[in-house]
């Protein structure tokens, strides 16, 4: 069954991709549409934080004698520190991670246009424009005392907000001024909101079109979590360390980790998919390619991956050169967009196709649309060189 989106109307077959409105479940979206929605839900809950907070302030200033604009001033410091919750919420899923010696690949604070990403400790930090929620990605490499482990990294961030509670309240007593009297108290309920409606209420949460549970719902259903579910997140745990140390240029570590993950899960698509971009990020387009090859006779691929695949062995293809590959390339690379036309990478292979295959314009047109919305310095850089070599060209 097709799926269009509600917004641009793009249709593709692979249904799954698309979330559905917060609104309707008749209502889906392409994940970049989501994605754009969500951004603007965050941007205009941050303009009415700003709003509030100074009409408040400015209100309270004016007329200091009148209770309801000390409830307004505090409305607006409320909405303000439900903002910048999410960090010392994932701040606490992080430290219990480390506590129960488990893999921690990145913390992500925020919506929006990346203002900062940082490796420190071993981890990616991404602080992002709208600083809403976040998430921490976690993982463990073996299935010792696996359901307790996880239990503890997702109570980790609950906890944080309840050590915050108790240190304002405690402090509550100890203050006498109006004003910080306002702030504690805006804190702690800004606190308790976070902890009740937004992390431990049973629920499933759409995070940058990616569907996963609160962590409420997490520690209900942890303790019972099947082999077969364990099993899948250590796989993800492996094929998250292959990416993540040859994307920080630890080419032997990420080999290593592939190996690993080889023994545990011998027939794992996903782990061979990510060695097989490792190839690609090392411009070892041969044993990419066959890998890709290899891999898309597999039988148990997801929709997603598929196309990935095609996108991969294209990418090889057109770096490899030569007509039959490129003509390959041209197909597989087509497929691909026409398939998932929201997929960035996607369009940067297809558009360096085409301006190999001598359609100029319509190519750069592409590159351009992929370099702009690319967050991967690398492919953003990769971009940059081919639409100036290809610039060039025209005006030979």
């Amino acid at each position: 069954m097709s799926r269009k989106c509600a917004k641009c109307g793009v249709v593709s077959e692979i249904e799954e991709t698309f979330p559905k409105s917060y609104y309707s479940d008749k209502i889906f979206y392409c994940p970049t549409c989501w994605e754009k929605n969500a951004v603007q839900r965050g941007e205009s809950f941050l303009i009415a934080c700003v709003i509030v907070l100074i009409g408040g302030l400015a209100w309270v200033t004016v007329s200091p004698q009148n209770e309801f604009t000390w409830l307004v001033f505090q409305a607006g410091l409320l909405m303000c520190f439900i903002l910048i919750l999410a960090l010392p919420h994932e701040l606490g899923h992080t430290l219990a991670a480390f506590m129960t010696k488990a893999k921690i690949f990145q913390v992500t604070i925020g919506l929006g246009r990346v203002l900062y990403n940082h490796d420190f400790w071993g981890i990616e930090w991404i602080f992002r424009a709208i600083p809403f929620c976040g998430y921490t990605l976690i993982g463990f490499n073996n299935r010792k005392l696996y359901r307790l482990r996880s239990f503890l990294v997702t109570l980790g961030g609950p906890l944080a907000n309840c050590f915050l509670i108790f240190a304002a309240v405690i402090l509550l007593f100890h203050i006498s001024s109006p004003w910080l009297l306002a702030v504690t108290r805006s804190f702690i309920a800004a606190n308790v909101f976070v902890l009740l409606f937004s992390s431990l209420l049973p629920r499933k949460v759409n995070f940058a079109g990616i569907i996963t549970p609160s962590d409420g719902l997490t520690l209900l259903t942890v303790p019972f979590m099947s082999e077969l579910k364990i099993n899948q997140e250590i796989e993800a745990n492996y094929v998250w360390e292959v990416y993540s140390y040859y994307m920080k240029g630890r080419v032997e570590d990420a080999r290593q980790s592939y190996e690993k993950g080889m023994a545990y899960f011998p027939d794992s698509p996903a782990i061979k998919n990510e060695m097989g971009k490792m190839f690609l990020y090392l411009g070892k387009y041969i044993e990419a390619r066959n890998l890709f090859v290899q891999l898309q006779k597999s039988t148990n691929l997801s929709p997603v991956m598929k196309n990935g695949i095609l996108n991969a062995i294209a990418t090889a293809d057109v770096m490899m050169g030569g007509n039959g590959l490129l003509e390959e390339a041209d197909a597989f690379s087509k497929t691909a967009c026409e398939n998932m036309p929201w997929q960035t990478e996607f369009k940067g292979t297809r558009g360096l196709v085409l301006v190999k295959k001598g359609h100029i314009e319509q190519g750069l047109t592409l590159l351009k649309e992929a370099m702009g919305k690319t967050e991967n310095s690398s492919h953003k850089a990769v971009y940059a060189s081919y639409i100036a070599e290809f610039e060039n060209k025209k005006w030979e």
